[in-house]
């Protein structure tokens, strides 16, 4: 980002150089490539940021959801262990008389 923000102030100080009569150091093309390359520079550091940002934010959501899921999945677990349970009690008594 901060290349970013030098590069513009390059080119900024070049054209008010060229609008208060001072000879510009860069021509057009520098000028364009100047701000080609400044305007590159930004949108990769604005996806980069974007993307940290979505996974901190899916993250989070995960973290919310997450104990739920757990509880959730705890309690049929036990459900299944209270089952198996009942059913292995049985089986021996009717195999016994």
């Amino acid at each position: 980002m901060y290349l970013t923000i030098i590069l513009l102030v390059i080119f900024f100080t070049n054209v008010l150089m060229g609008t208060l009569g001072g000879q510009p150091v860069l021509g057009d093309i520098g000028e364009m490539l100047l701000l080609l390359v400044a305007s590159i520079i930004f949108t990769i550091t604005i996806l980069k940021h974007e993307r940290i940002e979505r996974i901190e934010r899916n993250y989070l959501y995960l973290r919310r959801k997450l104990p739920n899921l757990l509880e959730v999945q705890t309690f049929w677990s036990m459900q299944l262990e209270l089952t198996r349970d009942k059913l292995q009690t049985k089986s021996p008594q009717n195999n016994g008389n």
